[in-house]
């Protein structure tokens, strides 16, 4: 028996009603017998995809326009479809560099960086290539990352920089927050996905890697309301020009 809990052939069915967002499970694996009842996180597929980490103005990310040459209104002005990446683009054409300047709750950067501390750099770099229109998935994400030039000058080499993300996923899923002081250590025990059809997938950080590993394959970064966590207008602060993005992220299916 694995020590991972992966309830592939075990059934169970909820109501959307019945599933709250932390219960208390008790354990019985043979192979690391556990006696005890444990915090689970919980995340439910009934409807639609759950969200691993839900948007609001405190997952804000401000980034600085350097030297920029367009006009404000008429890059806010721009209501396609794609809207936020078509003002990245109007930007990027009109300034000298989009550059990482800071969360906008700093409770936020302080929890990235107790994950590692280059953590909040690397989510303002995944946010640039999501909006970007580059890639959505955090899979694909990864692979911009490994040939981006702003990340380039920090060492990380493919192996590093995957560990990173897959660390980021763990302590999202497993207690950090945006907006309250996280300790550094995880607050759940493990995660319980509860499928389209009612089944379980069951995690426990007994296999940490595993949960990682499904957490990195599973999960995409997420375009919430724009107008509701304000972000994604062009702005200007004396003589320097900013611009925010929002952090989502999203289960797959």
């Amino acid at each position: 028996m694995s020590a991972y809990l992966f309830l592939h052939n075990t059934i169970f069915y909820f109501n959307k009603w019945s599933v709250s967002s932390i219960i208390a499970l008790f354990l019985g694996c043979l192979l690391f017998p556990i006696n005890q009842l444990q915090g689970f996180s919980i995340k439910s597929m009934l409807g639609m995809p759950s969200t691993l980490f839900n948007a609001s103005s405190s997952t804000n990310v401000t980034y600085c326009i350097e030297n920029f040459s367009g006009d404000i209104e008429q890059v806010n002005q721009i209501k396609t479809r794609y809207k936020i990446r078509d003002r990245l683009q109007a930007i990027a054409e009109n300034c000298q560099k989009i550059a990482y300047a800071e969360t906008e709750k700093p409770i936020f950067k302080q929890n990235l960086k107790k994950v590692d501390s280059a953590m909040d750099m690397i989510v303002a770099e995944m946010l640039l290539i999501f909006y970007s229109g580059k890639a959505k998935t955090i899979k694909d994400i990864y692979t911009e990352l490994l040939h981006s030039p702003n990340l380039a000058t920090m060492g990380f080499n493919s192996e590093l920089l995957l560990l990173k993300l897959k660390k980021l996923l763990l302590a999202i899923a497993l207690g950090l927050f945006p907006t309250q002081a996280w300790s550094g250590f995880y607050s759940a025990n493990g995660c319980i996905v509860v499928k389209e059809d009612g089944k379980l997938a069951t995690f426990h950080i007994i296999d940490e890697a595993s949960f990682a590993n499904y957490l990195f394959e599973n999960t995409k970064l997420d375009t919430p309301s724009s107008s509701r966590h304000r972000f994604g207008m062009l702005y200007q602060q004396g003589k320097q020009h900013y611009f925010k993005l929002n952090l989502q992220i999203r289960f797959i299916h």
